[in-house]
């Protein structure tokens, strides 16, 4: 069994290949090809913080997610185990740990075991710069809500799916610090030309931004909108990825009225963004889009009257199919580059 670290699978996954290997799995969502059961989740109420264990008090879960995939090339099939640990700052540990079981689907054996945090950052980024590319392919200003591993991710992610360096990135952030630490990084890549930071408090200087910018990407776990959606100008794309459940919202509902919808996976739906939108509001999957785009075919989603439609929205809340292709591709790369810990569990 091979064992691979945070620093393996960050020697050897690169964006490109993160891209093209995420877009497969948002087609297979799309297609119903992969086989994607309900997540099992464990409630966790901290000893320190609670005197309760039911999952009322629990501000703490461990989620199992598997996934299974089939193609005429090989057969895919995993499990990740990812956990939400509120304190796990004060440790010095990463506030969601994740570790990803390859299976060989044959003998159900486990392959490998992979470390899935910097995996998952990264998969979690492709989608909203697919959507982009698909989008807002000539998009000169992004603007950039959380200036967290999500944010990096997310700029690294749409200058790698436009192939081109972006002209200018602005970071919003509430804490200062935070941003221009962020700031910095981006400045010493070769994925940006100009970076700016901006208070979320100076409400005029957000106001301006937003006037100019062309993908608006919120990265943040806030439960209420993040900004006026009166403010972004026609034909601004939004991608959002830090709301995960009915009570977290980052984009307004009267935002949203404006927008064509894209999703992930039908699961979004249920999200604070989008458990209110119609069933009739224009809404399509990502992975559908994709496939028309590989066979040149036009799509009723894209073609639908702009009017009163003048943006459009890609909420992400991820699917563990991401995860299982993605760590088989890690694992295949580590063995072809002789990385990593061979167990023997005999």
């Amino acid at each position: 069994m091979l064992m691979l670290s945070e620093s393996d699978v960050k020697r050897v996954l690169t964006m490109k290949d993160c891209l093209q290997v995420n877009r497969l799995a948002f087609q297979a969502v799309a297609a119903d090809t992969a086989q994607v059961p309900t997540r099992l989740g464990l409630a966790y109420a901290d000893p320190g913080v609670s005197n309760s264990s039911s999952s009322e008090a629990a501000q703490d879960w461990t989620l199992f997610k598997p996934a299974a995939y089939q193609t005429k090339e090989r057969d895919h099939m995993g499990l990740k185990v990812v956990s939400i640990r509120s304190n796990n700052g004060k440790r010095g540990l990463p506030l969601v740990p994740a570790s990803i079981l390859s299976l060989h689907p044959s003998t159900g054996m486990v392959q490998a075991v992979v470390a899935g945090t910097y995996l998952t950052a990264m998969r979690t980024a492709t989608g909203s710069a697919l959507s982009a590319q698909l989008l807002r392919p000539d998009a000169a200003h992004i603007v950039v809500f959380g200036a967290g591993l999500q944010a990096e991710f997310h700029v690294q992610a749409l200058a790698t799916a436009l192939e081109k360096s972006l002209p200018l990135v602005t970071l919003i952030n509430r804490t200062r610090s935070r941003a221009e630490a962020l700031q910095s990084t981006l400045e010493a890549t070769d994925w940006v030309d100009h970076v700016h930071v901006v208070d979320l408090s100076d409400r005029l200087k957000v106001a301006e931004t937003l006037a100019t910018a062309d993908v608006v990407v919120t990265a943040t776990n806030t439960a209420t909108p993040l900004f006026d959606g009166s403010l972004l100008r026609p034909g601004t794309h939004i991608a959002g990825v830090g709301s995960y459940t009915p009570d977290m919202q980052e984009i307004s509902a009267r935002t949203v009225d404006r927008c064509k919808v894209l999703i992930d996976t039908p699961e979004a739906r249920t999200v604070g963004d989008l458990k209110n939108v119609s069933m009739s509001h224009p809404v399509a999957l990502l992975g559908d889009l994709l496939q028309c785009q590989d066979e040149n075919r036009e799509n009723e989603w894209m073609n639908k009257n702009s009017s009163p439609f003048d943006c459009t929205f890609f909420k992400s809340v991820g699917t563990a199919i991401q995860d299982v292709l993605t760590a088989d591709l890690v694992v295949q790369k580590s063995k072809e580059q002789n990385i990593g810990l061979e167990v023997d569990m005999s």
